[in-house]
């Protein structure tokens, strides 16, 4: 008899025998057999099948990713998780000495080989879904915040703008800063939100208005458009509408406006004009920059480029609208009309009719 067969044909006891270990962690309190034996029955399955030379463990949807997640939903350490495995491999070795089965090197090769793959898969699936619980635990915590932050701004907005109707004089100018950084305090809300929903993988799917938020968005950017004399022309039917996650969408238009805005020259045109094409909703966003030096279009997506050629920069805004597009599907380019400006296309896919 090999090992191969000799696992195959003691598996239940093999089972039993690592269920009576298991439950010397402290974690294991509480569990019953079936969880404690999780999916280790199939990863015996996959050491037979390994000591035979017919397969080799796959990251996939093998048994030990399957036990990864499974202890960490039961509450076990990574370092528990660790050795269960080991305690697998010494568990079949007991059981060879004691049924005078010994193996040959190559059998103990496999079997070593194969109990560290399930190990190594078991624990990065582990930490692959830990993190993500993490992560996703980061960004609901992050909206609750942005929820309560985004409140207290829009009471200091109403605020502020009845009190701008009543000052006049030297005042205006503090009236502006105040304007300006209220915007802005929004705008890095908003931002870091969307961040953290990226990050955490959380990405909903509701219908969105897509013109209605597009004059939204016009309407709150129009002060800083007249500020520099700029023609904010808005072509978007408010009753555009598409299937997607609303923060997202709104973190990446009102980037590429206010962008639009901040950087066009005084007395110019900003442009924005939304359609549905080819299973698309596509929006293009002209600004009247002047056009972007050809060595800088390729690099222009990168976190803090500098851009502008007073030394401004992008900073973060088109990293995160470009990233809120892809995490949708979508995408985010730009073309360069030399001279004049840079149109900005913003692609997400349209509501698949049912």
């Amino acid at each position: 008899m090999n090992l191969a067969e000799l696992v195959a044909q003691q598996h239940d006891a093999l089972l039993e025998r690592f269920v009576g270990e298991a439950r010397k962690f402290p974690e294991a309190e509480g569990v019953d057999r079936v969880e404690l034996i999780d999916s280790m029955s199939f990863f015996l399955d996959d050491v037979v099948a390994a000591l035979a030379g017919e397969t080799r463990i796959a990251r996939g949807d093998s048994a030990a990713g399957s036990h990864g997640v499974e202890r960490l939903r039961l509450g076990f350490r990574i370092d528990r998780v660790v050795r269960e495995y080991a305690l697998i491999g010494q568990l079949i070795l007991e059981m060879a000495a004691a049924r005078e089965v010994q193996p040959t090197p190559q059998e103990q090769v496999l079997l070593l080989r194969t109990v560290s793959d399930g190990a190594a898969i078991a624990a990065s699936e582990y930490m692959r879904r830990r993190e993500s619980d993490v992560a996703a635990r980061e960004a609901a915590h992050a909206g609750f915040l942005a929820h309560e932050l985004r409140n207290s701004l829009a009471s200091a907005r109403f605020a502020f703008d009845v009190l701008r109707r009543r000052v006049a004089g030297d005042v205006v100018s503090l009236v502006n800063i105040v304007d300006a950084s209220l915007r802005q305090a929004n705008q890095h809300l908003d931002d870091a939100l969307a961040g953290a929903r990226l990050r955490g993988g959380v990405v909903s799917s509701v219908p969105v208005f897509l013109g209605l938020m597009i004059d939204e968005i016009a309407t709150e950017i129009t002060p800083q458009a007249s500020e520099k004399r700029l023609a904010l022309e808005i072509d978007a039917d408010r009753r555009l509408e598409l299937t997607g996650d609303p923060r997202l969408i709104r973190s990446a238009l009102t980037n590429l406006m206010q962008n639009a805005v901040k950087f066009s020259r005084p007395g110019g045109k900003v442009q924005v004009r939304a359609r549905a094409h080819a299973g698309e909703m596509i929006v293009d966003v002209e600004d009247a920059c002047g056009g972007i030096a050809a060595d800088k279009i390729d690099r222009i997506f990168a976190p803090f480029e500098q851009a502008g050629s007073d030394g401004s920069g992008f900073g973060l805004g088109l990293v995160i609208a470009r990233d809120s597009a892809e995490a949708q599907g979508g995408s985010l380019r730009v073309q360069n009309v030399p001279d004049r400006g840079c149109v900005f296309t913003l692609s997400l896919p349209r509501p698949r009719v049912t």
